[in-house]
C-alpha cells in the first residue's frame, strides 16, 4: 500500500491559496463557497477554517502575497532609473506583462473583486500605488521639470501608460480576442513604450516613413 506524502501546514495554507486564486477568478468572491474552495484544495473544511476563519481572511491572504510579488519590481525599477526613461518604462511593461502572463487567473479575480466592490480590493490597489505607482509618477514629475516630458498631470501619464499595458493583457490573455492578433512580449514592450515616449505626432519631413520607423 502506497503512502500518502503528508504535506507541511505552510503548504497546504500555500495550496489552499492557489485554489482560491482560481475559484475567486472564476465565479467572484461572492460566488465561492467555502466547501467549494475545500474540495479544489484537496482539504476539509475543519482544515480550511484552521487556517483562515473567513473567506475575507483568505482574500485578504492572497492580495498580500500578490502585492508582495509585485513589490519586488520596486527594486528593479529604482535601479532602471539610473539609465533613463525608456530602460524605466521597459521594465514596468516588460514586468506587467510577464507577471500577468504567467498568472491569468489573479487578472480575472481584480476585475471580479473590483466589479463586485470588495473592500479588499483597495487593498491591493493601494499598496501597488504606493510600492509602485508614487515613484513612477515621481519619476515622471523630475523628468517634467528638466523639460524631457511635456507639463501634464503625472498621474494621468502613469495611467494611460500602464493603461495600455493593461488593456493589451484584457484583450489577449483574459478574453482571448487572438482574431485582433497575437503579440510578443517584446513587440508589445517595444510598441507601448515607443508610443508613450515619443509620441503620435510624427516628426517633420516624411511622416509616413518616420512614424513607420518609429514604431519599428
Amino acid at each position: 500500500m502506497t503512502k500518502t506524502a503528508r504535506i507541511s501546514g505552510e503548504q497546504r495554507r500555500e495550496r489552499i491559496i492557489d485554489a482560491a486564486i482560481e475559484l475567486f477568478s472564476e465565479a467572484g468572491f461572492a460566488g465561492t463557497t467555502t466547501r467549494r474552495l475545500a474540495e479544489a484544495a484537496g482539504v476539509s473544511e475543519a482544515a480550511l477554517y484552521l487556517h483562515f476563519e473567513t473567506k475575507e481572511a483568505l482574500y485578504e491572504a492572497i492580495i498580500r502575497r500578490k502585492a508582495h510579488e509585485h513589490g519586488q519590481i520596486v527594486e528593479r525599477l529604482r535601479e532602471a532609473m539610473a539609465e533613463g526613461p525608456e530602460r524605466v518604462f521597459r521594465e514596468v511593461a516588460g514586468s506587467m506583462i510577464e507577471i500577468h502572463t504567467r498568472d491569468k487567473a489573479f487578472l480575472r479575480l481584480l476585475l471580479f473583486s473590483g466589479l463586485e466592490q470588495h473592500a479588499l480590493f483597495r487593498m491591493f490597489f493601494e499598496a501597488q500605488t504606493q510600492e509602485c505607482g508614487d515613484p513612477l509618477r515621481s519619476y515622471v514629475e523630475t523628468l517634467q521639470r528638466e523639460g524631457v516630458f511635456r507639463p501634464c498631470d503625472p498621474r494621468l501619464a502613469v495611467r494611460a501608460f500602464t493603461g495600455m499595458i493593461v488593456q493589451h493583457l484584457l484583450t489577449q490573455e483574459v478574453f482571448g480576442l487572438r482574431e485582433l492578433g497575437v503579440f510578443s512580449r517584446d513587440e508589445a514592450v517595444d510598441t507601448f513604450v515607443t508610443l508613450f515616449l515619443r509620441g503620435l505626432q510624427p516628426p517633420a519631413g516624411n511622416p509616413r516613413a518616420k512614424t513607420e520607423a518609429a514604431c519599428a
